[in-house]
This record gives structure tokens, C-alpha cells and sequence, in this order.
């Protein structure tokens, strides 16, 4: 395309817009800046009224002359303040109205008429037209009615990706964050902030796909796991057919783009290559105790994030908890497959509260607290004590539970008349 054809578009793009009536950006902008002046100008009746109290005051007086001078004034200046206020407000009014337009995009009333409409009315107030004031009253009731709208789409579309947002979770997706910006959201609904309530949703939906995209990545990376899984009970001499079977539906599953399908049933499927590996106890030894040295291994840092999360009363602690225990058990009566079991669960939860134990680090680093005791693991004077009963070193991260108690003071003893005291 040469300068030529480049000119022609541009000619022809100012043809279109003021054939359809509208302003061009740099007109609305400085419209707006205008706008912005004007509205941040504050009338007032004040000086009105102080000359009024004055011209009282000459008539009181018997200053008749003076006093008709000063009324006559009075009332010049309370027009000039009337004039003003009204100019502030109608400016104020097309404010709202060009935010309101130009942030309600869903609402079924603001469409290229409303754009014309709002367009004619800015040109009248900026030239000084007839019926300025009037074009731009009607212009703000239909703005209310435009945001009215927009609260009500904005409230389906909360709805439509909290549903999506509880599917995601029900598959195992670590939706924290997403949940979050959807509360946010919801707020920001209850207090009628349409552009807060967007920026929300957004955020709502970005964060959802990532979350999305992670778990699609540690789905693909759960199918060589098992089969390892599985080749290592079969060479044990485990009967794995039925576990090798769900394998392979996986994968076809995996190709199909099922992704919730695929890892229900690498689940399954490593759930029959244990309890193939429990049927042969004699021969599978070696792995079993392979598997409980894993699942220990695990439960290190499930404990740990266990701990964490309930010293930042995070949702869902006692679950956690409660499967590590259970795993612990497990391990007490040298059971691979309860403590496999168990280990696998509590890491997966542990592992949907990362996020959740993430934001709880940053509000104990954050907290005003001085260090009130050294570190048991690290040694280091940088424990400091939350409001749940535990400790946080700012040092190396470890949690524990630490009762911190007020040093006593030493009572002052002094001397009284019949000795020390």
C-alpha cells in the first residue's frame, strides 16, 4: 500500500466520521480535560450571601441609599453563583456520562446511538448551542439506565464463571487465587462499582486459566509416573493387567483432549497397580518398602505445610491434617499401600493450599512484630510469634508451635521503718 491509497483511507475515515455525527479523539479529549476543570470548581453562595448580610445590616442602619446598592449586588452575585453551580454540575453530569458509556459495554442500551447522542451533546455544551443543558440531562437518565443494566450482565457473568471456577475445583485445580478476584468481584457488585467489578472478573479469568494450564501440565506429567509405577510392580511379578488397562484408556483419553477423564483414570490405574503390589507381598517387598520410604519422604513436607497453614488459619487445615495422620499410621503398622495412599492425598492437598500458604508468608513477614526467640532450626533470633499460637522465623521460613510470654518484671523491694522489706 503506497502513501496514496494511505491518504485516500484516512480522508475517507474523516468522510465516515462526520457523516456519522461524531467527534474526533482529540476533540473528546480536550472536551474532556475541559470537562475535568470545570467540574473540580466549586460554586458557592457564600459571597452572595455575606454581601446580602451586609446590605441588612446598611438598611438596619438607615443607610437606604447603601443598602438598596448592596442588595442589588447581592442578588447580581447570587445569579452569578446559581450560573456557576449549574455549569460545575452539568459538567460533572457529562463526566459521568462519557465514564459511563465508555466502561458499560455489555449493557444493551449503549449502542452507536447513545455514542451519537453523547457525541451531540458535548458538541452543544462546547459550542454553546441551544438546549445543551436539556441534551444533556437526557443523556445522563439514560446513563442510569445503561449502568442499571450493566450491574445486571455484570452479575450473570459472575455467576456463569463461579460455576466454572467450582467445576475447575472439583477436578483438582488450585483455584485460590481465582476464588479470590470472584469474592472481589462480588463486592465490588454489592457496592454497585461496575469498572471495579470488571477488573475483577478479568483478573477472575486470567488467573482460572493459568491455574487451568498447571494442572494440564502436571496431568501429562502424572501418566509416565504411574507407568513407571506399574512396569515396577510388573517386574515384581504383580498381576498389573487391569491397572495397564486404565493406562491405556488414559491415554487415549489424554489424546482425546479429556483431561478430567485422563486423570481419573491414572488414578484408578495407580490405585490397581498398588493394590496389585499388595497381593504380592513376598515378591514385592523391596518395593514396598520403597514406597513407604517415599510416602515418609512426602509427609515431610506436607507436615510442614500442614503447620503452616494452620498457623495462618487457612480453610481446610484439619483435612490436611487429618490425612497425614492417617498416613502416619500407616507407616507406624509398615503399611505401603495406606501410607502411599494417604501420602499421595495429603501432597495433594497441601498442594492446593499453596497459594493460600504463600499469601499467609507474606502477611507474617509483613506483620509489626518484634523477633522474640531464637530459631530451633536454624538457631537465629528471628522467631516471631503469630496470633495462632505459632512461630515464624524470618530467617529460614520454619514453623512451629511458640507460646510467647511477657518476661515478669521483678518486684522493686525497698526499706521500710522496720528494716528491708
Amino acid at each position: 500500500m503506497d502513501l496514496k491509497d494511505i491518504r485516500k483511507d484516512v480522508e475517507q475515515t474523516v468522510i465516515d466520521v462526520r457523516t456519522a455525527g461524531l467527534l474526533f479523539d482529540e476533540e473528546l479529549t480536550a472536551i474532556r480535560n475541559s470537562l475535568a476543570q470545570r467540574a473540580s470548581q466549586q460554586a458557592s453562595l457564600r459571597t452572595a450571601d455575606e454581601a446580602g448580610n451586609m446590605a441588612v445590616m446598611q438598611l438596619n442602619q438607615g443607610d437606604m441609599d447603601g443598602g438598596m446598592a448592596s442588595l442589588s449586588g447581592a442578588m447580581g452575585l447570587a445569579d452569578l453563583s446559581v450560573a456557576n453551580f449549574q455549569d460545575t454540575m452539568l459538567a460533572r453530569a457529562l463526566l459521568a456520562a462519557m465514564d459511563t458509556i465508555d466502561c458499560c459495554k455489555m449493557s444493551e442500551s449503549n449502542s452507536p446511538e447513545t455514542e451519537r447522542e453523547l457525541h451531540d451533546a458535548l458538541r452543544a455544551h462546547r459550542d454553546g448551542l441551544p438546549g445543551a443543558r436539556e441534551k444533556a440531562i437526557a443523556l445522563l437518565n439514560k446513563c442510569v439506565k445503561i449502568y442499571r443494566e450493566e450491574l445486571v450482565a455484570l452479575q450473570s457473568v459472575l455467576q456463569t464463571k463461579q460455576i466454572f471456577v467450582q467445576n475447575m475445583k472439583a477436578q483438582g485445580v488450585d483455584v485460590f487465587n481465582a476464588e479470590r478476584f470472584l469474592r472481589r468481584a462480588s463486592d465490588a457488585l454489592a457496592q454497585k462499582s461496575c469498572r471495579d467489578a470488571t477488573e475483577y472478573l478479568a483478573k477472575a479469568e486470567k488467573s482460572a486459566v493459568e491455574s487451568r494450564q498447571a494442572w494440564l501440565e502436571q496431568v501429562r506429567g502424572q501418566l509416565p509416573q504411574v507407568e513407571a509405577t506399574v512396569k515396577e510392580a510388573k517386574s515384581l511379578g504383580a498381576d498389573v493387567s487391569e491397572a495397564e488397562r486404565l493406562i491405556e484408556q488414559a491415554k487415549v483419553a489424554l489424546e482425546s483432549s479429556d483431561y478430567s477423564l485422563c486423570a481419573e483414570l491414572v488414578k484408578r490405574g495407580e490405585q490397581k497397580a498398588i493394590e496389585a503390589q499388595r497381593a504380592q507381598v513376598q515378591k514385592a517387598e523391596e518395593l514396598r518398602r520403597r514406597q513407604l520410604q517415599a510416602a515418609q519422604e512426602s509427609l515431610v513436607t506436607s507436615t510442614q505445610m500442614a503447620t503452616e497453614a494452620r498457623a495462618y488459619n487457612i480453610e481446610g487445615w484439619q483435612n490436611l491434617d487429618m490425612k497425614i495422620r492417617e498416613a502416619q499410621e500407616a507407616l507406624m503398622r509398615s503399611d505401603a499401600f495406606g501410607a502411599t495412599t494417604a501420602a499421595k492425598e495429603a501432597e495433594n492437598l497441601a498442594r492446593q493450599m499453596q497459594q493460600a500458604i504463600e499469601e499467609g508468608r507474606k502477611g507474617a513477614d509483613a506483620l509489626q512484630v518484634q523477633y522474640t526467640g531464637p530459631c530451633p532450626r536454624c538457631n537465629q533470633m528471628a522467631v516471631k510469634a503469630l496470633q495462632t499460637g505459632f512461630g515464624r522465623c524470618a530467617s529460614c521460613g520454619f514453623v512451629y508451635p511458640f507460646q510467647y510470654q511477657q518476661p515478669q518484671k521483678q518486684e522493686k523491694r525497698g526499706f521500710g521503718i522496720f528494716g528491708k522489706r
